[in-house]
């Protein structure tokens, strides 16, 4: 009786091992053929982890690359060309997106670092998940081993997209007022006390270490201001943090927002969809204008 029983459970444990390892393929093999579309990620740690993700196994050598917050984060992918990525993560400082280019064998031609908010720190944690030598290497050649081909997140999004607004909708979508008034009076409130100094120095000095390893090796560095509400633009801290942005590294390399353009925000920092948009559009017309060619990210 216990033989029986033993060889019932190890024929059980076969056919199951046997079923996943088949399960497995067949939904490698129809991520492969581009059957399955990736994920989009639903909250913004997935987002993050999925725009890693497509910067580092992407086979196409991306000439241009964004790197900033939340704010720059706004941008969505398809506002953009095909030969610039917009590598900004929520809740993440510009550090990050540049930590992560260092990864790559072939470095961009054009950096365009944000600086609304340079306080922020290095996400550690994010880098660490591409960090183990091993677990990389396999999602670089394994695409269904990737955060943005998990069945959860795929069933996720496909549901999601049945019901999700189309284009025409979003950029007609307004902000809610109250939400609106609310934070811009507490950010206008915090923007207006007085800056820290040291702190913001040591960031500004860390932005040099990053833009001399990158400018020795061929990479320009243009700075850009992601439009936010006037009152918090001409408040203090960000007045300060642009003039030693300037003062240290040019005014020539700063991409400041056209004063005669009116950009829209849901909380006085972030775009709306139209305002995203629209600012990804200059960001792109002046990245063309420093010399990437159109359609050099299919190469």
């Amino acid at each position: 009786m216990p033989s029986f029983t033993s060889n019932s459970k190890s024929g059980f444990l076969l056919i199951t091992v046997t079923a996943a390892l088949f399960c497995f393929l067949v939904y490698s093999l129809l991520v492969n053929a581009k059957v399955i579309k990736p994920a989009h990620g639903q909250s913004d740690r997935q987002k993050n982890i999925i725009k890693a993700e497509r910067y580092l196994y992407s086979p196409k050598y991306f000439p241009a690359v964004i790197v900033g917050s939340s704010l720059s984060a706004r941008m969505e992918d398809e506002f953009f060309p095909g030969w610039l990525y917009n590598l900004s993560f929520h809740g993440g400082s510009p550090y990050t997106g540049m930590e992560f280019i260092k990864k790559k064998p072939k470095l961009p031609r054009l950096l365009l670092v944000e600086i609304n908010i340079i306080e922020g720190e290095v996400d550690r944690s994010l880098l660490n998940i591409f960090s183990p030598p091993l677990l990389p290497a396999w999602r670089q050649f394994l695409p269904v081993l990737r955060d943005q081909y998990k069945p959860s997140g795929v069933l996720t999004d496909a549901v999601i997209g049945l019901r999700a607004k189309t284009v025409k909708e979003k950029r007609a979508q307004g902000r809610d007022e109250k939400i609106f008034s609310e934070n811009l009076n507490l950010f206008y409130r915090l923007n207006m006390q007085e800056p820290e100094y040291e702190k913001i120095a040591n960031r500004i000095s860390q932005l040099e270490e990053y833009c001399g390893h990158f400018s020795a090796q061929g990479v320009k560095i243009i700075f850009f201001e992601m439009p936010v509400d006037i009152k918090i633009r001409q408040a203090r801290r960000p007045a300060w943090v642009r003039e030693k942005i300037i003062e240290k590294f040019g005014a020539e390399n700063l991409l400041q927002p056209s004063s005669d353009r009116s950009y829209i925000t849901t909380d006085s920092l972030h775009l709306v969809y139209k305002s995203a948009e629209e600012f990804a559009a200059v960001i792109s017309a002046y990245a063309g204008a420093q010399g990437i060619p159109p359609g050099a990210g299919d190469k």
